[in-house]
């Protein structure tokens, strides 16, 4: 095992050693992988082996389960799987779900997983909504926002705007 991580060189001691914040399910399915090189993960278990195989160096699993995890996005799972894209590095498996969120704003913002994103991921989904709104010209450079902490983003109002226009609200008024 130590060949295919970096993470399991152990010297044998006979005890027995506690891994936390892994389920026993989602252990042994990342050591069936280690014994066999099995590719075969099942959709309920990509995102917990997603974050294991992150966690404990498997790299060739991790890139397994984030192409299962792309394959089976969902309206429902599409926040949880850009979280943990973003949690584990994943760029190319965060910028899907970013696309995917944007592409189905109108179902995805109503998600419980939308409410709970992070304030940099909305950040992320309303800088891409106002991308597919309101592409640049070639060769422009594009301006970006100051949130009103100072942090690169949408201001408030603008970011309000935005999600209205995406949602086909643009006839509201949002004041600023």
């Amino acid at each position: 095992m130590a060949s295919c991580s970096p993470c399991f060189t152990l010297e044998s001691t006979g005890q027995a050693i506690a891994i936390d914040g892994v389920p026993a399910d989602v252990f042994v399915a990342l050591l069936d992988h280690l014994y066999t090189d099995s590719t075969e993960v099942a959709a309920e278990m990509a995102l917990p082996l997603f974050a294991a195989a992150d966690r404990f160096g498997v790299e060739r699993l991790k890139l397994h389960c984030a192409s299962r995890l792309e394959a089976g996005l969902s309206i429902e799972d599409a926040c949880a799987v850009l979280a943990a894209a973003d949690r584990h590095q994943a760029q190319e498996l965060r910028e899907h779900c970013v696309s995917f969120i944007v592409t189905h704003f109108r179902e995805v913002h109503t998600t419980d997983g939308f409410r709970d994103l992070p304030r940099e991921l909305l950040q992320v989904v309303h800088s891409a909504i106002s991308t597919r709104l309101c592409p640049t010209g070639a060769g422009a450079p594009s301006t970006q926002l100051q949130s009103p902490g100072g942090a690169p983003g949408l201001a408030g109002a603008e970011s309000a705007r935005l999600s209205q226009v995406a949602l086909g609200m643009d006839n509201l008024r949002v004041d600023p």
